[in-house]
């Protein structure tokens, strides 16, 4: 990454030589999470506009690509075949992993996501800015609960196959 704009290089772990580069220069922030398509990269420039793309790991090619203002403070949740994640203009939005298709939006309005999204027995968990905790269907998107806390809701932890919410309270919570 540079201080204006991203860059993605592909080195060969065996020789240390580039196998491939891609620069973005319309974009100064980059992430990128590895799936079982290809490399996602969500990339940002002042939080104003985004796109996320997915690459062939060995050429570095474009397989699909979606204009889409990605917040890039937490990671996408990939969950099936689909890609979860959160945006900087309040929305919870899940694509196919394959065609980068949108497959439904969540709306949170004048809320934000403020943790990493988890996946738990087919349900999605995430903390907001308001202090909710949130649980939606993964594949639907349509809202299970929402449950108010007192302090900030931190990344949700899997263990055991249980769940557990940690808070700015110094608390941690389980899903009965």
């Amino acid at each position: 990454m540079a201080e204006l704009n991203a860059k993605l290089i592909a080195i060969n772990n065996e020789n240390g030589e580039i196998v491939w580069e891609n620069k973005y220069k319309k974009f100064s922030n980059l992430s990128q999470s590895k799936t079982e398509v290809g490399l996602l990269v969500c990339l940002d420039k002042d939080f104003k506009e985004g796109k996320i793309l997915m690459l062939n790991y060995e050429s570095g090619n474009e397989i699909w690509s979606k204009s889409l203002n990605c917040d890039l403070y937490y990671e996408p949740c990939v969950v099936n075949e689909n890609i979860i994640l959160s945006t900087y203009d309040s929305k919870i939005i899940s694509v196919n992993i394959k065609n980068g298709r949108t497959n439904w939006v969540m709306n949170l309005k004048k809320d934000q996501a403020e943790s990493n999204i988890i996946n738990f027995k087919e349900h999605i968990y995430f903390g907001t800015r308001n202090r909710n905790l949130y649980s939606l269907n993964n594949e639907t998107g349509k809202i299970n609960f929402i449950q108010p806390f007192n302090y900030g809701i931190s990344t949700p932890i899997v263990q055991d196959n249980r769940i557990f919410f940690p808070t700015g309270g110094s608390e941690m919570w389980g899903l009965k």
